[in-house]
């Protein structure tokens, strides 16, 4: 697995990778799948925990400007 730092070209790919259909925006299926790549295996309650923490505007999906502040805060 690759190692992924605080720059944003690497913050950029990892949310490309996890962004599976496209859309520029990661659902909680996909962020469900971010936490398997990173080696987070994990509780569906603590996914779903962390999805509503970095979706900041609780709209049901994480942007860019979430992902990234919520990568730089980890």
């Amino acid at each position: 697995m690759k190692q992924f730092d605080n720059r944003f070209e690497d913050i950029e790919e990892l949310f490309d990778q996890a962004d599976q259909d496209g859309d520029d925006f990661i659902s909680l299926t996909e962020f469900r799948g971010l936490m398997v790549t990173l080696g987070r295996h994990t509780s569906e309650a603590i996914v779903a925990s962390g999805f509503q923490e970095i979706d900041v505007n609780h709209d049901g999906r994480i942007t860019f400007p979430e992902f990234r502040a919520w990568w730089l805060r980890r």
